[in-house]
């Protein structure tokens, strides 16, 4: 996260095969800016500090593993949601956002 510290006021970053990725806090620096934001295949990312980017519109988790969708539950602006997983995921947490678009792609394995 370091490296990206020259960024003044981004709007959308994607952090993609990052399996080292994991402390997230760096970003609220940018929590009045970001409006988009993707996870994708990043195994061990902790989403806990989520709900302090307040301003996302859109999320991507897809390929992220997803343990508690709480954090993301409490994001008003949020308008899309993208998540995809090798197993059920639980919602449930989102049971209160009719607004939010979300999409789920399921991959089945060999070995469930």
């Amino acid at each position: 996260m370091q490296t990206l510290s020259y960024l003044d006021q981004p709007h959308q970053l994607d952090f993609r095969r990052c399996p080292h990725l994991r402390d997230i806090r760096a970003l609220l620096r940018w929590a009045g800016s970001l409006t988009r934001l993707g996870f994708a295949e990043c195994p061990d990312v902790d989403l806990s500090s989520l709900s302090s980017l307040t301003g996302l519109r859109v999320l991507d988790l897809s390929g992220t593993p997803i343990p508690d969708l709480r954090p993301v539950a409490g994001l008003g602006e949020l308008r899309e949601l993208h998540l995809s997983s090798t197993r059920d995921i639980d919602l449930s947490p989102l049971a209160d956002r009719p607004d939010l678009k979300v999409q789920v792609t399921i991959h089945p394995t060999l070995f469930d």
